[in-house]
């Protein structure tokens, strides 16, 4: 073969490619481009799923059924014209990005505040305006998508991976909230206080026969709290069996009928705690720190005795907190008397406010005493006098003599005045010393507590799920089971300022009202009406009188004084509110009805706290 047609054969197979590469690309590319496309579209969707399981299932329910927030799985959302695809789209991405002002919703853009970026807010709305799929179906038997059953799954997952557990009180807890351990330590190894370093591989004898070795920086304390101390000398005191594991686990068993009370360590099962509503005996001179808010009269309750043992027992730290009512919440910072004539010499870092604050007195009584003007500036080592019966809030980090030098009394002066020993160190809490305790009240919660936290979970589906009636009283600690279909959390109250987005700082009612361009005026009917229906939708009252449904948020109806009106809710979770004021509990569950007689003469505006949209007026007459 010569050159020229070598050069004439490359040139024909050359186009032949070239060709064959232009088909390829016309005829495969636009289906590949199609299908993929497709692959990134479910991608998106199945994406989406997984964040409303985590994020948007508390208000809207495991099904976007509507709950709180309002119902998003519906048709008008997956309608696929064009021009309502892409405005139902803007919507959702609008609410997302900035939320919906004076509701529950809040603006979920990482930008303005949320936790969610840009991309993830396209994925949740691919997943709310997905068409339905044919043949596929939900668990209710109703047309759905791929992208709802990914949802509902990824929220069955979360609960089973989630569970929740009976809280309250526990025997280590309860130990060292009455600083039982410790001193027993103490006084059993004639150490010199409780909050003295032992000398690390010292062995230690405790009150339950055992012994250990000291720890590097152990006290009494330390070392009583690791060991359990004061958790099996309560033990022991109430019958209650124990052991302890080699890993270092506290198990308490019980005995009884009850499975779920079976508790035996020597199986090796751990044990729950101890029962709310239980009571137990504390040892001789447990003492109690008060918790902030707490009263004379619920610690007395609690401890099985009276606000007047709690007084007769602890005058000096009555009198420092001056004239408490039994019902008066207590502070949670203890205070020091300080002797009269006593002054407070300025520390770095003290400014008039902190130094008042600190003494429990009025900035401006402070300043007025010492000559200052209220803003004045307060240099360190600058010497400032403090009236009469002034009481020191011990800070954390004080010492008994940090404070007497700070306040230029002597330290002896400052243990006397205050029966503070004189090895004793001082601390910023509030111990108070009561009577034998043989009736400790052991708190925890019940089924419909622990439901309460949760957004669509009563006590009956809560012990149904773990397999007890709703009434159980289940221990301390026990793990509890989700219902499958829980919502997680219960949505946070908080109102959506409206300050994300200023284009939406007020709710659509609320601009119309203050724009002028949809003034809200229902007017009193002409005829009254006898047999009365207002229906709770998605986010709307709607008025049905005598039969007739009115225009949705837009109606009213007259009747007499007496007259009964009949709320059904039809779908989602609201409260009927009269004139501003709740009437009952919340308004859910799919058919249920409330009857409300009306009767007294007068107007009633009905509307609903977390959709600020729905109105409806009811006109009463004579």
């Amino acid at each position: 073969m010569n050159t020229q047609r070598q050069i004439f054969l490359i040139v024909v197979l050359m186009f032949i490619g070239v060709a064959g590469c232009a088909a390829y690309t016309a005829i495969d590319l636009p289906i590949r481009a199609e299908r993929q496309a497709d692959f990134f579209t479910a991608e998106s969707i199945e994406r989406g799923a997984l964040l409303y399981a985590n994020n948007c299932r508390t208000c809207h329910g495991i099904r976007g059924e509507g709950g709180v927030g309002l119902t998003l799985n519906k048709a008008s959302f997956r309608n696929q014209e064009p021009l309502a695809l892409s405005q139902n789209q803007d919507l959702i991405r609008r609410t997302l990005t900035c939320g919906r002002a004076g509701t529950l919703m809040p603006a979920w853009l990482d930008s303005n505040g949320g936790s969610l970026t840009a991309n993830q807010i396209e994925h949740l709305v691919r997943l709310l305006t997905a068409p339905l799929e044919e043949d596929l179906f939900d668990a209710n038997g109703n047309p759905t998508n791929h992208g709802w059953l990914e949802a509902v799954h990824f929220a069955h997952n979360l609960n089973h991976e989630a569970p929740t557990g009976v809280s309250g009180d526990t025997l280590p807890q309860i130990a060292k909230d009455h600083d039982i351990g410790g001193p027993q330590v103490v006084a059993l190894n004639g150490l010199a206080s409780i909050e003295a370093l032992i000398d690390e591989g010292t062995s230690i004898r405790l009150p339950d026969g055992r012994t250990v070795r000291a720890r590097e920086n152990d006290n009494a304390r330390k070392l009583a709290e690791r060991e359990h101390v004061g958790a099996v000398m309560i033990a022991d005191l109430n019958g209650i069996d124990w052991a302890i594991d080699t890993d270092g686990n506290f198990y308490l068993p019980y005995s009884g009928d009850d499975e779920t009370l079976m508790l035996n360590p020597n199986a090796g099962t751990i044990a729950t705690g101890l029962l709310p509503g239980q009571t137990l005996r504390l040892p001789e001179g447990a003492i109690y720190r008060v918790q902030t808010g707490a009263t004379l009269a619920g610690i007395a309750e609690q401890h099985g005795i009276t606000a007047a043992q709690i007084r007769s027992l602890n005058p000096l730290l009555l009198a420092t907190l001056g004239d408490i009512a039994d019902d008066t919440a207590l502070p949670g910072e203890r205070r020091l008397i300080l002797p009269d004539g006593a002054s407070y010499t300025a520390q770095p870092g003290d400014t008039l406010v902190s130094i008042a604050e600190a003494h429990d007195l009025p900035e401006i009584a402070l300043a007025e005493d010492n000559g200052l003007d209220e803003d004045a500036a307060v240099t360190p080592g600058t010497v400032l006098t403090l009236r009469a019966g002034t009481r020191y809030i011990v800070q954390f980090g004080d010492t008994v003599a940090s404070i007497a030098t700070s306040h230029g009394i002597g330290e002896g002066t400052l243990r006397s005045l205050n029966e503070v020993g004189a090895d004793e160190d001082i601390s910023d809490a509030i111990w108070i010393a009561l009577p034998p305790i043989n009736s400790y009240l052991v708190m925890g919660t019940d089924l419909a507590q622990v439901a309460a936290g949760f957004g669509n979970v009563t006590a009956a589906t809560l012990g149904e799920a773990n397999g007890v009636p709703a009434e159980a009283v289940l221990p301390i600690g026990k793990t509890l089971q989700m219902p499958e279909d829980a919502w997680g959390a219960a949505p946070s109250d908080e109102l959506n300022p409206g300050t994300a987005c200023v284009e939406h700082t007020v709710s659509t009612s609320a601009f119309n009202t203050i724009s002028g361009a949809d003034p809200i005026v229902i007017d009193e009917p002409n005829t009254v009406s006898t047999d009365v229906v207002i229906l709770a939708n998605d986010n709307d009252w709607t008025v049905v009188a005598d039969g007739v449904a009115g225009t949705p948020n837009r109606t009213g109806v007259k009747v007499t004084a007496g007259t009964a009106v009949t709320f059904e809710n039809v779908v989602g979770l609201h409260n009927i509110e009269i004139d501003g004021q709740q009437q009952g509990e919340d308004f859910e569950g799919v058919g249920v009805t409330r009857t409300i007689t009306f009767d007294a003469p007068g107007e009633y505006r009905i509307t609903c706290s977390y959709h600020p949209d729905m109105l409806a007026v009811v006109f009463v007459t004579e």
